[in-house]
């Protein structure tokens, strides 16, 4: 008595803890766990507790494996009225999904393939023939489910007497094997007919079933030597045909010798053109290293000057009225000038890194841009709880420059979502979807590019985009804009530590 106990209180305490977890998955491994022990009680029972849980959670696809499994272990024990119960709410999970549009009514065909063999094994011909017809329904052009709609079309015949048509059903089933070659298939089906005749105590099905199983080992073994013996006459004809190709090859060679001293010559031709062609681009190139560094010359000098001209235009800028649109636009103008400048010098100066929490990092960028949110839009985060190398800074103020402007195009109603995602042990994407207005196919090339058009500074100067996109590549990796997503816009920050 003190052992039942014991085993009902560690059940309870379980899946108590099973379902404070709210995850049908864990039930279910937890069911499988002791299906392989053999502990058959508490498995039907972590069964039938998971088709519950993925009934809530909506999954039919689990609810109608879990359910087929709890049915298996309840009619194993003669419990029908139990296993039928598992099924049909297996089928109501099922029936949910279709009403709401899903595509998952080839699912009945599992939980009817279930009552098939219940009723089989109460003898019940009429329910069992109405089941395989349901079946027949649900199979579709599915190929695995036309073979075991003939396999258990097979099973249903033997077990009422209607051996010519369970002969014709296993018929059907081994052409198709034969013809694909899986006698493995074929010897597997009679296999389980055997094991579900034994199982039954049906001793005319299995007498009958072993008869046809020995008369289909018999024929292929035949058909085994048949294809053996194909296979050596074919390996004979493949050797024949290379010693032929060997003697053609010896003639063949004899004929390129005669040519190869003309081919060496040619090379060498070649290679006098080749050496003068390599000393013509070798002039070329010192040429070409020259125009860069003079190129990197004028662009350091271009630099200096924009530094200089901005270093001048600051007093006057801070003598103008400070509430004004316009100045307020010029003075960020400057300074995003002088940004751009000072980071395409120091491009190459990689940022430091340190571990961070993604999802604490994405919630605090996420609470930063709600209230500037349009009425109605969500902001929504999808990031794991873990640790990645990244510079918090410098990533914060690329990834809130890009959801800025996904809150200013985002229209009420709308969706924007911030989402981390570990592509690798050294690289991590982070991405920014939105359902706003989107970018033009006009601009998508020119946003990461500075002073690409002219504008109304007081509208925003463009810069922030080329910005980020320098700030990035300090960090040791990329930011793009994704042009195939066609519902708003969609941009993608690529780290690599």
């Amino acid at each position: 008595m003190s052992k039942r106990l014991y085993v009902i209180v560690a059940l309870l305490l379980s899946a108590a803890s099973l379902m404070a977890a709210s995850r049908g998955d864990g039930l279910l491994e937890q069911a499988k766990a002791n299906y392989a022990k053999k502990e058959y009680t508490p498995a039907r029972y972590y069964f039938k507790e998971a088709l519950n849980a993925y009934v809530t959670e909506k999954n039919p696809q689990k609810a109608v494996e879990a359910g087929v499994a709890a049915a298996q272990l309840f009619h194993r024990e003669n419990f029908y009225k139990e296993a039928f119960e598992m099924l049909a709410r297996a089928d109501a999970a099922v029936a949910e999904q279709v009403a709401s549009g899903s595509q998952v009514s080839d699912l009945y065909y599992d939980t009817a393939r279930e009552r098939l063999e219940m009723y089989i094994k109460l003898k019940n011909a009429a329910k069992a023939r109405e089941t395989l017809d349901r079946m027949a329904s649900y199979a579709g052009n599915v190929a695995s489910r036309t073979a075991d709609l003939l396999y258990n079309e097979a099973a249903y015949s033997y077990a009422f007497g209607n051996n010519r048509a369970g002969d014709d059903a296993i018929n059907k089933l081994v052409s198709a094997y034969k013809g694909e070659s899986s006698y493995e298939k074929a010897d597997s089906s009679f296999r389980t007919l055997i094991d579900k005749a034994t199982a039954s105590k049906n001793a005319r099905l299995l007498n009958h079933t072993y008869a046809r199983y020995n008369q289909w080992t018999d024929s292929m073994k035949m058909l085994r030597t048949q294809e053996q013996l194909a296979k050596a006459a074919g390996e004979v004809a493949e050797r024949d045909a290379k010693i032929e190709d060997l003697d053609h090859t010896i003639g063949v060679k004899n004929a390129l010798m005669v040519t190869l001293g003309v081919i060496i010559a040619i090379l060498i031709g070649a290679l006098v053109i080749t050496i003068i062609i390599l000393i013509r681009y070798m002039v070329k190139s010192r040429n070409l290293k020259q125009n860069l560094n003079t190129a990197l010359a004028h662009t350091r000098l271009k630099d200096a000057f924009i530094h200089n001209i901005l270093s001048q235009m600051q007093p006057t800028i801070e003598t103008l009225p400070a509430d004004h649109p316009a100045v307020g636009a010029l003075k960020k103008f400057a300074s995003d000038v002088q940004s751009l400048s000072d980071l395409e010098a120091s491009v190459k100066d990689l940022y430091e890194t340190e571990d961070i929490n993604v999802l604490q990092f994405c919630e605090a960028l996420a609470d930063e841009v709600r209230p500037r949110l349009a009425e109605g839009v969500t902001l929504s985060v999808i990031a794991p709880k873990m640790n990645a190398r990244l510079n918090a800074e410098e990533t914060a103020n690329i990834l809130r420059h890009i959801l800025i402007n996904a809150a200013i195009n985002t229209p009420a109603e709308g969706k924007i979502s911030l989402e981390f995602k570990k592509r690798g042990p050294h690289s991590a994407q982070f991405i920014i979807t939105d359902t706003g207005c989107g970018i033009s196919e006009d601009r998508r090339d020119s946003i990461f590019r500075p002073f690409s058009k002219v504008r109304d500074l007081t509208r925003g100067n463009g810069l922030g985009l080329p910005i980020s996109a320098i700030k990035a590549r300090k960090l040791n990796g990329s930011l793009s804009l994704d042009r195939n997503y066609t519902k708003g816009a969609k941009f993608i920050l690529d780290i690599r530590s």
